[in-house]
């Protein structure tokens, strides 16, 4: 594989997988594990005849008419494959579902509200970071580099309820085998409300430095929370709310890469609707309980499902009976050999060749380029031929 200076010699170089989307300049290396590890995965796809494409096609189309309930997930992809998949989503009247990562959020969202960051003004204001729940550095090696460095020089760093935390330097990590009552317990001392006896003494200490601190970031990942993850997130930013009433505080969610928060972002744009939703008899729809796609899939009531996975590393959940049209990587051609299933080559966005992906903070799209000379097609392509196929 070409390496990414001598690839791009005049382009900075954007990494694809993980939500942080890290920038290189021409010459420069990035120092990341999952980097290395996805690197390594995504050998470059051997070359598929046109007429074999073209049979799977004609067979995924053919699936997909028959379908009484697809559901469209995944969603391992850029701008322009996005794009795509709604085309396609709107033709076949499918449920597109990105999963807990997005869906939970956005519920907190819309029942309270939010103060949210982009990485650059954490990075420039925060004096205090706050981890909560989980360790976001598997996922985003290089999230404590990115927050540090700021004028004001760099940020404290604590651990709340993170059971897979280190023993990293500089990083204190909180006991909190209950989280949500944790979160509830600094709530309360931050309102100044008598509590009864027992809370931590570690808890006070943490609320009395959030109370103190300058620019608070709580950062969180959705997916580690579990099922009750709205909760916890509402949570959050009940104590972000509280802090902003005489001081500055904000949340940062780290788990929509990979083109998740792309998709959510291009569905919103062009539906005014975000993931969980479908153009159904009546018009569009968005029910986070009812179109639960996912669910669907588990529990049968969706007939097929297209997986769309141009950055590998997830595999498509699998049912008995359960049709699978899987975009996948080279990482994932084995998928081929198993029943009821199509397998479609695609390559990966920032490695086989360029396009646009929206950040984890939500509000700065970056350009992809090329690192190889990549031959599989992009996912915008095999999509707008399968629908092609669908309106011949």
């Amino acid at each position: 594989m070409a390496s990414f200076e001598t690839a791009m010699p005049s382009a900075a170089w954007t990494c694809p997988f993980c939500p942080l989307m890290c920038e290189a300049e021409a010459g420069e290396t990035l120092a990341c594990s999952r980097l290395e590890a996805r690197r390594a995965a995504l050998s470059a796809q051997s070359p598929v005849s046109d007429e074999a494409l073209d049979q799977a096609l004609t067979q995924a189309a053919a699936w997909l008419r028959a379908s009484r309930q697809p559901v469209i997930g995944g969603l391992g992809t850029d701008v322009a494959g996005a794009r795509a998949l709604q085309a396609l989503a709107d033709h076949c009247s499918a449920v597109v579902d990105g999963g807990v990562a997005m869906a939970q959020p956005l519920r907190a969202q819309q029942d309270r509200g939010s103060f949210t960051v982009t990485l650059a003004e954490a990075r420039e204001r925060a004096d205090l970071v706050v981890l909560v729940g989980s360790w976001p550095m598997q996922r985003a090696p290089r999230l404590r580099e990115r927050l540090s460095g700021g004028p004001f020089g760099d940020p404290a760093w604590v651990a709340l309820g993170a059971p897979s935390a280190g023993a990293v330097d500089g990083i204190e990590r909180i006991e909190a085998p209950d989280l949500f009552r944790a979160l509830n317990t600094l709530a309360a001392l931050l309102d100044q409300r008598r509590l009864p006896a027992g809370v931590p003494e570690a808890w006070h200490t943490l609320a009395q430095r959030l109370r103190a601190a300058r620019y608070a970031v709580l950062v969180f990942e959705p997916v580690p929370l579990g099922p009750q993850a709205g909760l916890l997130i509402e949570r959050i930013n009940t104590l972000v709310t509280l802090l902003n009433r005489q001081g500055r505080a904000a949340s940062l969610s780290i788990g929509a890469g990979q083109g998740l928060a792309t998709v959510q972002q291009v569905l919103a744009w062009r539906t005014g609707l975000p993931l969980q939703s479908r153009r159904g008899p009546l018009g569009r729809e968005h029910d986070p309980l009812t179109l639960d796609g996912l669910r669907q899939v588990r529990e049968g009531s969706a007939d097929l499902l297209l997986w769309v996975s141009a950055f590998g590393e997830h595999p498509p959940p699998a049912r008995p009976g359960l049709r699978r049209i899987v975009l996948g990587t080279a990482d994932q051609a084995h998928l081929s050999l198993e029943s009821d299933t199509i397998f479609l080559p695609v390559g990966t966005p920032g490695l086989d060749h360029g396009g646009h992906l929206h950040r984890t903070d939500g509000v700065v799209v970056l350009p992809l380029f090329a690192a190889r000379s990549g031959r599989a097609p992009s996912v915008a392509s095999v999509l707008t031929a399968l629908l092609e196929k669908l309106n011949p």
